[in-house]
């Protein structure tokens, strides 16, 4: 009868004891995947390098932005957030001169590089 007491008591000692740490207020989440976001990086052969460039993506307001060196270009450009999926991109100088006009499609999570001239 002891035994079945004391065993008893532990289980209600061992419940309460997790009740109390994994009860109210605390959750833990854990989420996978890609973020819900693209990006867009401009980079330059030579001619347009840390020149400024209108970049105009979906009819949108334009955007100034200056290219960088291919070798340098993931780790300092200037990154153009965008949605997943399908866009117009176009890429003029300041004069209005075209450099780049295509549609591009970017996953969920993933970055375009244009290279321009």
């Amino acid at each position: 009868m002891k035994k079945n007491l004391l065993s008893i008591l532990l289980t209600i000692a061992v419940l309460s004891i997790g009740i109390l740490i994994t009860g109210c207020g605390t959750t833990s989440s854990m989420s996978g995947g890609h973020g819900d976001y693209s990006e867009i990086v401009l980079s330059s052969k030579k001619d347009f390098v840390n020149r400024w460039v209108h970049v105009i993506v979906d009819d949108n307001e334009p955007v100034e932005v200056r290219p960088k060196r291919r070798d340098v270009a993931v780790r300092e450009a200037v990154r153009l957030m965008i949605d997943p999926g399908r866009h117009q991109v176009i890429v003029t100088d300041l004069d209005g001169y075209l450099l780049y006009s295509d549609e591009i499609f970017v996953s969920a999570g993933a970055s375009k590089i244009i290279v321009l001239p």
